[in-house]
């Protein structure tokens, strides 16, 4: 499996360490220099130096024939420039992180498959659950410290159908919605607190083993 990722911060790099434990073939775009030369010799993949908004060396970097992208560095322009460019070329997974809410919208619009806001996100959710994982068979996975990632699908007659995020009686501390996919439209959304829930929406919930069974109800 090929992946090609832009920009080395932590992030990025911590996105690096899980692939190539996992024996994937990966090339990073860093601008930095010094970065770059500290994860080619941490992890010994190759690191090319420039602008991850250049077709010439996103092509050198195996663009063509990645099965993820991500664009991950701190310049938004460039995540969405670049995952635009990347969605062109066909990749099966293009993940954008993003730190204005207002990009969310415009890059689902060009069908982005994954658009992720910093404060909802961690390189290790990308990579256990939407790197790693067909989320269409997510029920549970176990996380650090005793967390866990548990999905629910609405059912058309449930109350929660055009209900907006935040308007969810879920305790805070407790859980928290990280992504929901939309069965008519087969994409997978990081909700805001305004974004409101449809029919046969799969939603994503990180939360502990003791809330399970208040979600459940709130879900059902």
């Amino acid at each position: 499996m090929h992946a090609v990722i832009i920009g080395g911060g932590k992030f990025g790099a911590r996105l690096v360490s899980h692939l190539a434990e996992h024996n994937w073939d990966v090339v990073l775009i860093e601008r930095d220099e010094e970065i770059a030369e500290e994860i080619t010799e941490k992890y010994g993949i190759m690191v090319l130096k420039g602008d991850g908004t250049k077709i010439e060396l996103l092509k050198q970097a195996g663009i063509e024939k990645a099965d993820v992208f991500v664009a991950a560095t701190g310049v938004e322009e460039v995540n969405v420039i670049s995952g635009l460019i990347a969605k062109k070329y066909g990749i099966g997974k293009v993940i954008v992180r993003i730190g204005n809410a207002d990009y969310k919208e415009i890059l689902e619009g060009f069908s982005i498959d994954y658009v992720l806001l910093p404060e909802v996100t961690a390189a290790d959710y990308v990579f256990d659950v939407v790197i790693s994982t067909e989320l269409e068979s997510v029920n549970q996975i176990p996380m650090k410290g005793g967390a866990r990632i548990i999905s629910f699908v609405v059912p058309s007659e449930s109350d929660l159908v055009g209900m907006k995020i935040k308007d969810i009686k879920i305790k805070e501390g407790e859980a928290g919605i990280m992504s929901i996919l939309r069965k008519k439209t087969n994409k997978m959304l990081i909700p805001v607190s305004d974004d409101v829930i449809d029919e046969e929406d799969t939603v994503y919930i990180i939360t502990n083993e003791k809330y399970m069974d208040k979600l459940a109800k709130i879900f059902h």
